[in-house]
């Protein structure tokens, strides 16, 4: 949404004579009908739109575009629950019409499909601005150089310092908003968690509050320890807020910018943060995913990243995707104009394989190499997956409807289906609901759908326990 601004301008300017029309949750309802009777009339040529875009109806609909077709809020994840790209490609289907997926990093379900021969793969050879060049990525081994107390390291502040000197803008990026992920006694041990998730709640510096980021609930910073009384909390871990502090005292006369969740909460915001770093009001930005893509600040030549590492050994099987994706992305803002762009990335583990794909912009090499992991261990996109989700506020209850289904689900049957244990979620309690999960998957499509339209039948949700099926799931 932060980008449609700049997006709109684009085309606008490509297309002076074409009616053009915005969708997203910005639009009013009534702005959003009568653009739907419109498109439905023929009136509007083209609609540039968020993920509810999909169901837009036209009169003549020509050509399907879904940009950055590999990021994943185009997964609807609540109430009705679908996948733009996936719908766009099964409404292009039923229309005879082309569908085009975009992104510099595309999916490995859409790459397999282009092995399979489903898909077509054009590729751009070439930066968009002539002469410039993919920026140099290094790495800074952090078993060598120690970081501070905000997370950043020597070199890299040396690294900005030049780049403040030489007059051109730089990107710290760390992907966690707040200044601290928690707040602990280093006593007792008590850390600030959430009391209605499964979380800890983050500390914000600047409202002086503790924030869980799930729910959304937040409470003032307790005057001393809730579990025994110190009177001294310590902060562990570092944030967004952190850093610009430190930055903020370490480079003194420099413009300092953060852009995060917290910083940008309307429309107006981020057209003021946009119009200072076009006008070459930024010395040195900080930001999370929000500035990883789209964005294009022709004097930005230096990208630092920051606390990468846990994507290496996370749970989701996606997380080493969405980490090249992500690095690749914000490394993507550096040198993308005339002057040349560098990217210092800091990791205790330097010599991973997928920091050498990434130095190297081997997306080949990194897609390869993953496949490959992936049908060893016969995940997507080589099975199909579907997740029974339970959730209730009650924890007995939630047990109790969960051993109830996975018998049942067994007793179906299930050629060529798997069905896991029923298991509580990572994130056990959010908003005060307990939630589980069934894990059933299966190599063959539609054996996975005949068996959930049977075990449809059987899922009866009750006053105190919701159920849900989510089809291809993008947590597990």
């Amino acid at each position: 949404i932060n980008l449609t601004p700049q997006l709109l301008s684009r085309f606008h300017n490509r297309f002076p004579h074409a009616n053009i029309a915005i969708l997203n949750s910005e639009v009013t309802d009534n702005q959003r009908f009568a653009t739907w009777i419109q498109a439905k009339n023929g009136i509007i040529d083209i609609v540039i739109a968020t993920r509810l875009g999909v169901f837009t109806p036209f009169l003549n609909l020509g050509l399907i575009i879904v940009d950055e077709e590999h990021d994943n809020s185009f997964k609807q994840n609540d109430g009705l629950r679908y996948h733009a790209r996936d719908l766009a490609i099964w409404r292009a289907n039923q229309l005879q019409i082309p569908v085009m997926l975009s992104s510099a990093t595309p999916s490995l379900e859409t790459l397999y499909n282009y092995k399979l021969g489903k898909y077509q793969l054009y590729k751009l050879s070439k930066r968009a601005v002539l002469n410039s060049n993919l920026p140099e990525i290094s790495t800074i081994n952090l078993q060598h150089y120690a970081v501070n107390h905000a997370g950043i390291n020597s070199i890299a502040l040396d690294k900005l310092s030049k780049c403040i000197e030489r007059k051109e803008m730089a990107l710290v990026f760390i992907n966690r908003r707040g200044y601290a992920p928690i707040i602990s006694c280093y006593d007792c041990g008590w850390v600030s968690t959430c009391n209605f998730c499964s979380s800890n709640m983050v500390y914000h510096h600047n409202d002086k509050i503790i924030k869980c980021h799930h729910c959304g609930y937040q409470s003032k910073i307790p005057p001393q320890c809730p579990k025994c009384n110190n009177q001294y909390l310590h902060t562990i871990g570092h944030g967004t807020q952190k850093l610009e502090e430190f930055l903020t005292q370490y480079f003194k006369s420099a413009k300092i910018l953060r852009i995060d969740r917290d910083t940008t909460n309307s429309k107006k915001d981020w057209q003021n943060l946009y119009s200072k770093i076009e006008n070459n009001e930024v010395d040195i930005l900080i930001g999370t995913q929000m500035l990883a893509k789209g964005h294009d600040f022709p004097n930005l030549t230096l990208v630092i990243g920051l606390n990468l590492d846990n994507a290496l050994f996370s749970y989701d099987f996606r997380a080493s995707e969405d980490m090249f994706n992500i690095i690749t992305q914000v490394a993507g803002r550096a040198g993308r104009a005339a002057k040349k762009g560098a990217v210092l990335l800091q990791t205790n583990y330097p010599e991973h394989p997928i920091y050498k794909f990434i130095q190297t912009h081997d997306f080949n090499g990194f897609i390869n190499y993953t496949l490959k992991e992936r049908k060893t261990h016969n995940l997507p996109p080589f099975a199909f997956y579907a997740i029974i989700k339970f959730s209730s506020l009650k924890e007995d209850k939630l047990q109790k409807t969960m051993r109830d289904i996975h018998i049942q689900a067994k007793k179906i049957p299930h050629s060529d289906i798997v069905i896991f244990d029923a298991i509580k979620a990572v994130m056990y309690k959010i908003s005060n609901r307990y939630r589980g999960q069934i894990l059933i998957s299966s190599n063959n499509r539609n054996k996975l759908h005949k068996y959930l339209n049977e075990l449809e039948l059987h899922l009866k949700p009750s006053k105190d326990t919701s159920i849900t099926i989510d089809v291809d799931p993008l947590e597990v």
